[in-house]
């Protein structure tokens, strides 16, 4: 197993992470969706269109408040879990709940208008624990979104298209995750909204696949994350009614403006 995957936080016995950059050469290829058909409804009549994208999310807060703005929208799906292992050595639940969650979604799934299931967790939390319960996950036809080292990777790439530059890495990897999530915070101008971040998904994608780099299991490296699939995924089906709220809120703070 790769080094790279033994790193957890609060737990500097083990091995760093691996921050050795490098590009493999099925990158390209495993930079596709595992759920293309999600976005071939573009590609002429016969195609299925998934009934439903279920989107499993771990971690705090910010995860959550990230789809709130698409929350409404039918076809997208968010189910939360609080893992309560986050700062035990134990064997994390969430990837039970996962399959658990998947499989309760596909006793009321059409076979002929398939769900796409994905689940969002990142090195921070669950480290070895992704490539060890990978297998299981897509054998039950989840797609892991996997963010290294925490889920604030793909929040800094929907403002910037560089590969954290100006980031200084602190020098216990145990505080890594802490140190890069109050740099994000900063690195945007009066701070970074969560909740508004959805705003611009486009440019998340772009700049998180430009980013992108795996390492010999398939898995993001450091400052790499693969949110931009699910990304892909699910902006035909969202981005109509982000760019619907984004005007709403530009009238609304234009009145303000004038009424001051």
């Amino acid at each position: 197993m790769s080094n790279n995957w033994s790193y957890s936080k609060g737990e500097p016995r083990k091995e760093p992470l691996d921050i050795t950059a490098h590009k493999t050469e099925n990158e390209s290829a495993e930079k596709k969706s595992l759920n293309e058909v999600a976005v071939s409804y573009q590609k002429g009549e016969g195609v299925l269109i998934p009934k439903a994208f279920i989107v499993i999310v771990t971690g705090g807060e910010r995860e959550k408040d990230y789809f709130k703005r698409v929350s409404d929208i039918e076809k997208l799906k968010v189910a939360s879990f609080v893992e309560p292992n986050f700062d035990k050595d134990d064997e994390p639940r969430i990837f039970k709940f996962a399959i658990d969650k998947v499989e309760d979604y596909k006793a009321s799934s059409s076979p002929d208008n398939p769900d796409s299931y994905y689940l969002i967790t990142d090195v921070d939390h669950f480290g070895r624990h992704i490539v060890a319960h990978h297998k299981e996950c897509v054998d039950a036809g989840i797609r892991m979104i996997v963010s290294n080292p925490c889920f604030e990777v793909w929040l800094y790439y929907g403002y910037h298209s560089d590969k954290f530059v100006d980031f200084v890495k602190p020098g216990e990897l145990s505080k890594l995750s802490s140190a890069l999530k109050k740099y994000v915070n900063t690195s945007v101008e009066g701070g970074l909204n969560v909740r508004n971040a959805i705003f611009r998904l486009t440019e998340n994608i772009k700049n998180a696949e430009l980013n992108y780099s795996c390492d010999k299991n398939q898995m993001p490296e450091l400052y790499s994350t693969d949110m931009f699939i699910l990304g892909k995924d699910i902006l035909p089906f969202v981005e109509e009614e982000l760019k619907a709220q984004e005007k709403r809120i530009e009238e609304l703070a234009e009145l303000h403006r004038k009424n001051n």
